[in-house]
């Protein structure tokens, strides 16, 4: 539901990518970077805001974290919030 919502801030210009092995994420963001995204978002916790910004080095997109793990050290220590529908509309506004 958080990701629903989400995706309404974001209006209908994002695209969902699912990614059910963690072993496809480099991939995934590589295909998404190559098909012509501006900003990639994590959507999880910590290890896959992790895992996205590793696969993330070198290359000109932006990279937000929508917060939807545990802890969420990574999107607090970049200053979102951790509401994800406030997360997302703090990387809407840029």
């Amino acid at each position: 539901a958080a990701v629903e919502a989400a995706l309404e801030v974001f209006g209908p210009e994002a695209e969902l990518r699912r990614i059910e092995d963690p072993e496809d994420i480099g991939k995934t963001v590589e295909a998404a970077c190559r098909d012509g995204a501006e900003v990639i978002v994590a959507a999880g916790g910590d290890g896959t805001a992790v895992a996205v910004a590793g696969a993330m080095l070198g290359r000109p997109q932006a990279m937000a974290v929508l917060p939807l793990g545990t802890f969420n050290y990574f999107a607090r220590g970049l200053g979102f919030d951790e509401d994800p529908v406030e997360a997302a509309r703090q990387i809407a506004a840029g």
